[in-house]
């Protein structure tokens, strides 16, 4: 089949495309080989990945050890918008940033499944930056397509932790917490922690509308390389400010390992972001009785943002309040709603009054 693990189209590798070969091994315990090998158009690289995953226990479905090697192109960054390879594809609007990464890697999982997940590994991965770009889009401007800004490069050996609680895309409330350390005993050329905390609630109000509150933190410690610090800015964060500043308007943060500097729109240590929407449970547009709008099945969504950085390249908060207008595409997960944002940028570090976004939002079941 596909290699669904590789396929992407970016601005660094341009299309991404290949094959995956997927062998189960009838020994009791559940034993499967997944291999995945695929070209980059735009680096001329051939990418790959290699898993192994066994069961433990033939009593024990849901705990597995997994090995693995990859070889591959990876967005860092706190904005990871669903359909992002869609996106630049056919709008030029690309708003993930990218690093190389080889990797192996040896992990426990535990109760994968709809209560939660718990995990465990020990990764060891060499990162370095990525230069090659793709100028290509069916439209747009091809001014996000050309930007990839150099990483820390160098060895990343660490002990990554997750948990999960409740379903993260099913359930009415989920929370899952991050933990990584890297460098020390473990060697490697960093040295630095990172913890996350993300939460999602869902509620139903009086009258039906439906509101979501979601949250995340993150916070580092040591001498992290610039992918591993807190960020803010784009999609996934505060919306109507973007992910990265204007040329020339921003100085490197005093917490990079290097004199490099990061035009990510806020970084630091540490971050904390917040998100409310409300689902409006009728269509307003319906309700004009004009035949064109009566049929366009549009709900509408206010919603409002807020988030800041510590220890970094700012020390005030982004605040932003919108209507987004979607319609329902099909049971498609993170892609489920077309989505169009208008977002209202607030405070005096604004960088415009309105922005306007097309994308994909995600679908509540």
């Amino acid at each position: 089949g596909p290699a669904d693990r590789l396929l992407t189209y970016n601005r660094v590798e341009g299309l991404v495309a290949g094959v995956k070969l997927t062998v189960g091994i009838p020994l009791g315990y559940g034993v499967e080989l997944d291999g995945q090998g695929a070209y980059a158009a735009a680096s001329k690289r051939f990418r790959h990945r290699e898993t192994l995953r066994v069961r433990l226990s033939p009593f024990q479905e849901d705990t597995r050890l997994e090995l693995g090697f990859a070889d591959h192109v990876v967005p860092y960054g706190s904005n990871r918008p669903a359909g992002n390879a869609l996106r630049a594809l056919v709008g030029a609007a690309d708003e993930q940033d990218y690093l190389r990464r080889r990797e192996g890697w040896v992990g426990l999982t535990w109760a994968e499944n709809r209560r939660g997940t718990a995990r465990l590994r020990y990764e060891t991965a060499r990162e370095t930056s990525v230069s090659t770009h793709t100028d290509f889009s069916l439209f747009g401007n091809h001014r996000l397509l050309g930007e990839n800004v150099p990483v820390d490069e160098g060895w990343d050996r660490a002990l990554a932790a997750e948990v999960t609680a409740g379903s993260w895309d099913q359930g009415r409330q989920a929370i899952r917490l991050r933990h990584r350390v890297a460098g020390g005993a473990l060697g490697g050329s960093f040295s630095y922690s990172r913890f996350e905390a993300e939460a999602r609630v869902r509620r139903y109000l009086p009258g039906n509308p439906e509101v979501v509150l979601e949250a995340g933190y993150v916070r580092v410690g040591g001498s992290p390389p610039r992918q591993e610090m807190a960020d803010l800015g784009g999609l996934s964060t505060v919306r109507g400010f973007d992910r990265r500043s204007p040329a020339g308007t921003t100085s490197p943060s005093d917490s990079c390992r290097t004199g490099l500097p990061d035009d990510r729109t806020r970084v630091g240590k540490a971050s904390f972001h917040a998100r409310l929407e409300l689902l409006l449970p009728f269509d307003l547009l319906r309700r004009t009785g004009l035949p064109v709008l009566r049929s366009a099945r549009v709900q509408f969504v206010p919603w409002a943002d807020a988030g800041r950085v510590w220890r970094g390249n700012s020390d005030r908060w982004l605040t932003a309040a919108g209507l987004g207008l979607q319609r329902y595409l099909g049971p498609f997960g993170r892609g489920a709603y077309l989505r169009f944002d208008i977002a209202v940028p607030l405070g005096p570090d604004r960088p415009d009054d309105l922005r306007f976004y097309l994308r994909f939002a995600r679908g509540w079941f």
